[in-house]
């Protein structure tokens, strides 16, 4: 897939880097793009041990079968994806602060 740089306007692949900090609460992961032409960078997102778990535990969610469930538990198990995405979105704007503080 590719994207167009806001800054040059150039079209490039996209490759994901990231940078990891030490914090007061752990380690931060920034995940971003960097334009090959301008060195214009985009953020996609920041993890922390916490946002990580989250994200684990909705792979694991969203891979268990849905064969023989009842409309009831499909229902209950999507409610829960929709409160941990929450969370994880919640998770990744600590991070983000976190990231950035002294």
């Amino acid at each position: 897939m590719k994207i167009r740089c806001d800054r040059c306007h150039i079209e490039f692949e996209i490759y994901l880097k990231e940078q990891e900090k030490e914090t007061k609460n752990g380690t931060v992961i920034r995940t971003y793009m960097r334009c090959p032409r301008c060195g214009a960078e985009y953020d996609v997102g920041y993890d922390s041990s916490v946002s990580l778990s989250l994200k684990k535990r909705v792979r694991k969610l969203l891979s268990l079968p849905l064969v023989q469930v009842s409309d009831a538990e499909a229902y209950r198990r999507q409610r829960k994806i929709d409160r941990t995405k929450r969370d994880i979105t919640e998770e990744m704007a600590k991070a983000k602060k976190l990231f950035y503080e002294n």
